[in-house]
């Protein structure tokens, strides 16, 4: 890989946590970085193994030299489809996922990828019946103020520019196992 040019970040969301919010502005946040560029794809809310390959394939077209998968639970259907066809490709890619995701860590490190696990990345949890927008929206928020102040996204960040520097220096990535 040539120093010369960005490194192509792919940022597929399948579905939502707390951690996937701001996982792309928090790379680049002003668009200053000349050392990469990021994409993002995003399945919205849902994350079937449709949704998933779909957007997988998506950011695939993009040629990244390194993926970030964002999703809640990485042990479900959705989340293991879309890092099957990641394997296929042969990219280097990080899961960031929550709690429930430990589910997924031995298949995460058999193909060869790295993991971010945030145990309290939580969803509201609510009943859909009881869920009111702007509770969600409250909610979402307070997470995100306790990701940030806790250090959570600084970690994160520092594992993803870890495998940035890496990459630039023409060395395979050292994706982090981190919990």
């Amino acid at each position: 890989m040539s120093a010369e040019r960005p490194i192509r970040i792919g940022v597929a969301k399948c579905g939502n946590i707390g951690s996937s919010v701001l996982l792309d502005i928090l790379l680049d946040e002003r668009a200053e970085r000349e050392d990469i560029v990021v994409r993002v794809v995003g399945s919205g809310p849902k994350l079937t193994p449709e949704e998933a390959r779909e957007v997988v394939s998506k950011l695939l077209e993009f040629k990244p030299d390194l993926v970030l998968f964002a999703s809640p639970n990485a042990a479900l259907p959705g989340p293991t489809a879309g890092r099957e066809l990641l394997a296929e490709a042969g990219v280097p890619t990080i899961i960031i996922t929550d709690g429930p995701g430990r589910k997924a860590v031995k298949d995460i490190e058999a193909k060869g990828m790295g993991y971010i696990i945030v145990p309290a990345d939580s969803m509201i949890g609510a009943r859909r019946e009881f869920l009111d927008p702007t509770e969600m929206a409250i909610y979402n928020a307070d997470l995100i103020k306790v990701l940030a102040c806790t250090g959570v996204y600084h970690a994160i960040v520092r594992a993803i520019d870890k495998a940035i520097e890496d990459l630039k220096a023409g060395r395979q990535p050292e994706l982090p196992k981190l919990i």
